[in-house]
């Protein structure tokens, strides 16, 4: 903390938000910085890169953290820019564009600029106060920045594989959407949420195991935990897209009527709770005859060296994502003909109307999950399109209540010493703040 005498600003100063160690207390400070008083400009500062993005990079999540554009960038070090680099005032101009931003409120200082030239630039930047309130998304969001380099390698393995599985999704329906590429789709996202939850359950196992220190594991929890769950949440928002519905869409019935994850038998959502169930009900034995759906339409991840892709299994046999579409027409056939006539499946549907669930083909017995509810209105109905991250497994919520305790306790801490500091200055009314 320090106050500029000439300007009456009141300057706090917080830790990088790329921090290496202990990540709830840095995440603590930079939150009570923010909330703990109104501020009249927030200054992100950052060492010189030649390159514009890279210094976008840098600034982006900070605004993305305070959900807000009032941010005002210092780069320093400016005379260690290469030879043949852009000037300071044509690179802060891209920097500006690119960040939405004037490049009024970008300066570039050298290592023995003085302090009077910076202060003088925060005086003139300032704005009206802001109170800001950080959420737990943008908190989620700025701790996912940090993270322990032992596991940076199986996480960034994930995420490349999130890639490459959102880009088989867009260029499976790059000619045009169909049943058959909602079925490819369905399977990709199902492999993708497997293997988040699968490497987040190892990754937090082997932290408890064998990390000690508190500090590791909310780095781990920043991380893993909450880095790889955001990555899946817009993964899934982005290929929903990808399909031949808008799952927001209260008047599809798609939105309503699903199968039986194991077979081609249909329920209709139409009152009940959160529950698991059989396929035909309670002690019904399987039919070897119902067609496995889910089975026989799976997606599986495969890698050569540094390459990877998506493969598609129907029926046992290994396809690629070139050929999966026209290979699913066969199996989708297939089902039809299996299937019961469309008159038998009218008739059943039309006599099993004040049954909670009717179902319209052949029964596996097998069980699954379904989130049933009363009928909603159609602004409720339009949330169920909303994509939520994945429930966490235990050692996640454990990771994730020493995080918080941690969170907690270090903003009480740096709240009482905000307050010292601020009667110590004998400052009975806030000035102006810059952050």
């Amino acid at each position: 903390m320090g106050y500029n005498d000439e300007h009456g600003i009141f300057v706090i100063g917080t830790p990088g938000y790329g921090s290496s160690e202990d990540v709830a207390a840095h995440v603590a400070a930079q939150k009570l910085a923010v909330e703990g008083t109104p501020l009249s400009g927030v200054y992100a500062v950052i060492k010189y890169e030649y390159r514009a993005d890279l210094i976008v990079a840098q600034v982006e999540p900070l605004m993305d953290f305070l959900g807000t554009d009032e941010v005002r960038v210092i780069v320093t070090h400016t005379d260690t820019a290469p030879p043949g680099a852009d000037p300071p005032e044509a690179l802060g101009a891209k920097v500006a564009d690119r960040l939405g931003i004037r490049k009024e409120h970008i300066t570039f200082i050298e290592k023995d600029t003085e302090g009077c030239v910076l202060a003088q630039f925060i005086a003139r930047t300032l704005h009206e106060p802001i109170e800001f309130k950080v959420s737990s998304t943008q908190i989620a969001a700025l701790t996912g920045l940090s993270g322990i380099r032992k596991y940076n390698k199986p996480i960034n393995l994930v995420l490349a594989r999130i890639k490459v599985a959102s880009d088989a999704c867009h260029k499976l329906v790059e000619a045009s959407k169909s049943y058959e590429t909602d079925l490819a789709v369905i399977a990709t996202q199902n492999l993708v949420r497997k293997v988040v939850a699968e490497e987040k359950e190892s990754i937090f196992r082997e932290a408890f195991e064998n990390v000690a220190s508190v500090t590791d594991q909310n780095l781990i929890y920043g991380k893993a935990g909450v880095s790889l769950s955001l990555a899946l949440q817009q993964f899934i928002l982005t290929t929903n897209k990808c399909l031949t519905w808008d799952v927001t869409d209260p008047r599809d019935p798609r939105n309503i009527y699903k199968k039986c994850p194991h077979c081609d038998a249909v329920y209709v959502k139409v009152a009940g709770c959160i529950h698991i169930y059989q396929c035909g009900g309670e002690g019904h034995i399987p039919d070897a005859e119902a067609p496995k759906t889910s089975e026989a339409v799976a997606a599986q991840f495969a890698q050569e060296e540094e390459t990877i892709w998506v493969e598609y299994v129907i029926n046992g046999t290994v396809y690629v994502a070139e050929v999966v579409r026209e290979k699913l027409r066969g199996f989708t056939k297939t089902l039809v003909a299996r299937a019961r006539t469309q008159d038998e499946a009218r008739s059943k549907l039309e006599s099993a109307t004040a049954n909670g669930t009717r179902e319209l083909n052949i029964f596996c017995g097998n069980s699954f999950n379904w989130n049933e509810a009363p009928p909603l209105n159609p602004e409720q109905l339009a949330k169920l399109g909303e994509v939520r991250p994945e429930k966490a497994g235990e050692l996640e919520v454990l990771s994730k209540s020493i995080f918080d305790k941690r969170l907690r306790e270090t903003t009480d801490k740096n709240k009482q010493l905000l307050q010292d500091g601020l009667r110590s200055e004998g400052l009975d009314i806030a000035p102006r703040v810059a952050s």
